[in-house]
């Protein structure tokens, strides 16, 4: 009798859990949970990169227009006096005058030494003026419009990116050339239009050439241009820093990229959070 009151009562094998085949329904949702946590945090990533990126793009287009606009402006200053005395020794190289030297002789001559050598100050212009052009077209494309800086700049960078070096070098040897010339004497005199405007020999004909030539003014006026062909100098180191920096910035888009493509790769599609991510140019 007991026996049959006992074979009635499930045995512990019912009572334990039953083996199922079928997987739990609660394992889709974890793991579908956990695709849109890496999802997240891969966006999340690739929104970080962008944002360095962007930051980095932004202090690029800063630092070039005023490295521009500060080489458009020492370029100018390099220019400005060149032309000026370029200027004053055409107008007045053919103008002859009695002058009598201070040992008593009478001679009828110019304002200018014999034998001048303007070449050195016709080398500094033209290298000023070359470079004020180039960087005044890439300046007024900045301002102009994206498109355009953009067509400027790469016409531009002929001069003063892709021959970044060779610039500085034209730079530091005209400035070295310019100065150079100006204390070579020839016969004790000085030959160049810089060293004779500062020289004691244009200051004996200055009472005969006072309407003609201010010399005073142009030694200064030419001291000026050597020491903003200096500064210029420093401009083209600027602009090298900022070419630097533009390379930094090549990596970091490079960064941009292999993530998204990474998350393309894994995720298959754009992102749920502000669309797909992209890599910014």
């Amino acid at each position: 009798m007991a026996n049959t009151y006992y074979s009635h009562l499930p045995s512990d094998t019912d009572l334990a859990a039953p083996h199922s085949t079928q997987s739990s329904p609660l394992k889709p949702m974890f793991l579908a949970g956990n695709k849109i946590v890496a999802q997240h945090d891969a966006e999340e990533g690739i929104a970080h990169v962008r944002q360095d990126d962007l930051q980095l793009k932004n202090s690029i287009r800063i630092l070039r227009v005023l490295q521009r606009m500060l080489a458009t402006g020492l370029s100018l200053a390099a220019l400005v006096p060149t032309t000026m005395t370029l200027i004053k020794f055409l107008q007045t190289k053919n103008i002859y005058k009695d002058v009598q030297m201070p040992n008593g002789t009478t001679v009828n001559r110019t304002a200018w030494a014999g034998d001048t050598k303007a070449w050195p100050t016709y080398m500094y212009f033209s290298i000023a003026a070359t470079s004020f052009v180039m960087n005044l077209g890439t300046l007024i494309g900045y301002f102009w419009g994206t498109k355009a800086a953009n067509y400027v700049a790469t016409v531009g960078s002929a001069f003063n990116y892709a021959v970044q070096a060779v610039n500085l070098i034209v730079w530091v040897v005209a400035a070295a050339i310019y100065k150079y010339e100006k204390e070579i004497l020839t016969n004790g005199l000085h030959r160049d239009l810089w060293g004779w405007s500062c020289s004691t020999a244009a200051d004996a004909l200055q009472k005969a050439f006072v309407d003609e030539v201010p010399f005073d003014k142009y030694c200064t006026v030419q001291s000026s241009s050597w020491y903003a062909g200096l500064a210029h100098i420093g401009s083209i180191v600027l602009g090298v820093v900022i070419m630097l920096m533009a390379g930094r910035r090549k990596s970091t888009q490079s960064r941009v990229k292999r993530r998204t493509q990474e998350y393309e790769g894994q995720f298959g599609g754009p992102g749920s959070y502000g669309g797909a991510p992209q890599y910014g140019h």
